[in-house]
């Protein structure tokens, strides 16, 4: 990795709907780079002109309230309920995590 771009709360950028970032993406694999989208809803990435969630190659969900997870399930690679994402299935420190050439698997990113 030779640069990383971190952009919490993409819903904001995500809403320029501009060529750019969807550019961006795509081509800094190529030279190195890694386009962090931060959010705290995947409903933030609807309506997006590119389908961001199907290009992402490692991703990481903790808690969610949404009622929609149906953009999750293509990016994950399994079907998930909202309740998949609940508090009471996902404990403080705990996701699902996608990462590359694994299977979908729950994760403790730190202890509380």
């Amino acid at each position: 990795m030779r640069h990383l771009l971190l952009i919490d709360e993409a819903k904001e950028i995500l809403s320029y709907k501009h060529n750019a970032l969807s550019n961006l993406v795509r081509k800094s694999a190529a030279k190195g780079g890694i386009v962090m989208l931060l959010s705290q809803s995947p409903d933030d990435f609807e309506g997006a002109d590119d389908d961001f969630l199907s290009q992402i190659s490692a991703l990481i969900v903790f808690t969610s309230s949404t009622n929609s997870v149906k953009d999750l399930r293509a990016a994950l690679g399994r079907r998930l309920a909202p309740e998949d994402f609940s508090d009471k299935n996902l404990p403080t420190g705990v996701a699902w995590a996608k990462l590359p050439k694994q299977e979908l698997q729950k994760v403790r990113a730190w202890t509380s």
